[in-house]
């Protein structure tokens, strides 16, 4: 191993634990971290990559130990951290085997590393550990908004976007960003879960939603009528360069009267409005299909981004991990054993 690298792991978060950048992205920010491993009961873990010119790259992970174990990851279904870029000379990939050597002396049972969208990735290779990866799909807010509104070719041209968005004026629904109890409960008691219903989807937690309201960077942006009713909304997460589009909900009935268009139109507003320079849509399941178009009609484009699967145990499979790490990616799950 060549020794202009050098890894440090923090296990434990001293006050300089949350030193740096973490304010780029939503989800390594230190009050979502916190709310996210309260409620699924986690811990963090600090990974600085070191090159001779110094700080290469420093990430923000969870980990959990079970039966003596520790698992290591970045995320899941409510969003991922990851390595950050600082200088950003070598790729992460280059790191790995060093990361690897200093989990050999902890009872590992696997480790999953995800890079921020914001690297290049260009650079990394899929030589060494396992690797996966994830397509966002996201809206650079100068490409999409100029000082008279939404500029790109859908929004400026005769399309469902525009005609959609024309009838949601039309009727002078109001779009409103609102962080009180009685709205949030009204928009997930009337919006959401209605519209999870008809997706046959998954819903989120009440309590962990609202708490990350209360104490972290989240907030709710809500279509209101004239007798105000709330219509539809979309949970937002905000940082310094990124607004995550976290849940969009709204019932089917409201969506054709061009409430989401309306709602999206606010979104990139405000995005610009607050020097945002992302808009991120996360990603799509299926990663084709009619919804896929939806996002891309608004502008927003695919960007890939690496995650690094090493399992340390012959006894990960899919059993352990639904049971264990609720909404949570700590390993392919197409790669695991029933």
């Amino acid at each position: 191993m060549s020794s202009k690298f050098k890894v440090k792991l923090a296990f434990n978060e001293n006050k300089h634990f949350f030193n740096g950048f973490f304010n780029d992205i939503p989800f390594v920010i230190e009050a979502n971290l916190k709310e996210l491993c309260k409620f699924y009961d986690f811990d963090l873990l600090k990974i600085e990559l070191f090159s001779e010119e110094g700080l290469d790259w420093v990430g923000l992970f969870f980990h959990k130990t079970i039966d003596g174990k520790v698992y290591i990851f970045s995320g899941g279904r409510f969003g991922f951290s990851g390595f950050m870029p600082k200088n950003h000379k070598y790729s992460v990939s280059s790191y790995l085997p060093l990361i690897e050597d200093q989990l050999d002396k902890i009872k590992m049972g696997s480790c999953s590393l995800a890079l921020s969208f914001l690297a290049d990735h260009a650079k990394e290779s899929a030589a060494i550990w396992q690797t996966s990866s994830i397509s966002y799909l996201i809206a650079d807010t100068d490409e999409s908004v100029d000082q008279d509104g939404l500029c790109f070719k859908k929004a400026k041209t005769r399309s469902n976007l525009s005609r959609s968005l024309k009838k949601a004026k039309k009727q002078g629904f109001l779009c409103k960003e609102v962080m009180d109890y009685e709205s949030f409960e009204s928009w997930h008691k009337h919006c959401h879960l209605p519209r999870i219903k008809e997706l046959n989807g998954k819903e989120w937690d009440f309590e962990l939603l609202l708490n990350c309201i209360s104490n972290g960077s989240a907030s709710l942006v809500c279509v209101f009528d004239h007798q105000d009713n709330i219509l539809g909304g979309c949970y937002i997460f905000k940082s310094r360069l990124v607004l995550e589009f976290f849940m969009m909900s709204t019932p089917r009935e409201n969506q054709i009267l061009g409430v989401n268009s309306i709602l999206i139109e606010h979104l990139y507003l405000m995005a610009k409005r607050e020097g945002i320079s992302y808009i991120n849509w996360q990603a799509s399941n299926p990663p084709e299909g009619p919804l896929v178009k939806f996002k891309k009609d608004w502008n927003a484009k695919n960007h890939t981004f690496n995650i690094y699967n090493k399992s340390f145990s012959n006894s990960l499979d899919k059993s352990f991990i639904e049971t264990n790490f609720k909404d949570c990616y700590i390993f392919p799950f197409s790669e695991l054993k029933k």
